[in-house]
């Protein structure tokens, strides 16, 4: 029912040149980012819009989704660069993800509960320049959905293979302002997922702007419309949240909250 995973939403960040302070800009995002608890279903990974220490080689990658609908979903992503590094240097990439998540939904008025475990392992090439960074992965995932009771409509229960592809990109058009798309579908259960997000510089690599996603597969689909706040650093660990509204086919309009976070090595 739910696919997408790190597909998620997740972006990759190279530097970004620092910009002036604005007043209240720190404490403001301080307090944003602490009221954050709640999160989504098959989000993405990467906080986005922060840059790395350089020389890391190895990232980790969480986020947590919830919606008004009574679903919530957690993910892990770890990203290894095989040649060059993660922040400036081009080359091969290894990628493993794993995401497991609780939803509801009505079918015939029966109110339907389903418990959602999936993974992948991809192999991908990453181009890096100063201001862009552009990736591609392709690989196979898992799929693992039960349903309680089971729904004879819902043709993505049970478990499977299929082959996925992953498209990422992140700029800095000019030293404030970030782009960032990020794509994904898999053969199973032809499950998609797409996130893009723009943003303007408050302080230094802190960007704040509006994202839409959308994702589905064979038996649901869904839109989003929101606002993030990508990049609160602390050394290698970088933070971002963002949420809005949500429209889905199976159980209509709601509200989303994402909190992800990022780690280098």
């Amino acid at each position: 029912m739910i696919s997408g995973k790190v597909d998620h939403a997740r972006c990759l960040v190279p530097a970004v040149r620092r910009v002036p302070r604005l007043a209240g800009a720190t404490v403001a995002l301080t307090i944003l980012a602490g009221a954050a608890q709640a999160a989504d279903w098959t989000s993405g990974y990467g906080s986005g819009g922060s840059a790395q220490p350089p020389g890391s080689i190895i990232a980790i990658d969480t986020s947590v989704t919830a919606t008004t609908s009574n679903s919530i979903f957690a993910n892990t992503s770890v990203t290894a660069a095989l040649t060059g590094d993660l922040d400036q240097t081009s080359g091969w990439r290894a990628r493993v993800e794993g995401q497991v998540g609780s939803f509801e939904y009505r079918s015939d008025d029966t109110k339907i509960i389903g418990n959602q475990q999936s993974g992948s392992a991809l192999v991908g090439y990453e181009w890096a320049e100063p201001d862009i960074h552009v990736a591609a992965y392709i690989g196979f995932n898992y799929q693992n959905i039960k349903l309680d009771p089971v729904d004879p409509s819902n043709g993505t229960r049970g478990h499977g293979y299929g082959l996925r592809v992953v498209g990422e990109l992140y700029a800095n058009p000019t030293p404030y302002t970030m782009v960032s798309a990020y794509g994904s579908y898999s053969t199973h259960a032809n499950a998609y997922y797409t996130r893009f997000k723009a943003g303007y510089a408050l302080y230094d690599r802190t960007f704040i702007g509006p994202e839409f996603s959308m994702l589905g597969d064979d038996f649901y689909k869904q839109w989003r419309i929101g606002a993030h706040l990508s990049g609160l650093t602390f050394g290698r660990f970088q933070f971002g949240i963002s949420g809005g509204y949500v429209r889905d086919s199976r159980r209509g309009p709601g509200g989303y909250v994402l909190v992800d976070s990022r780690v280098t090595f």
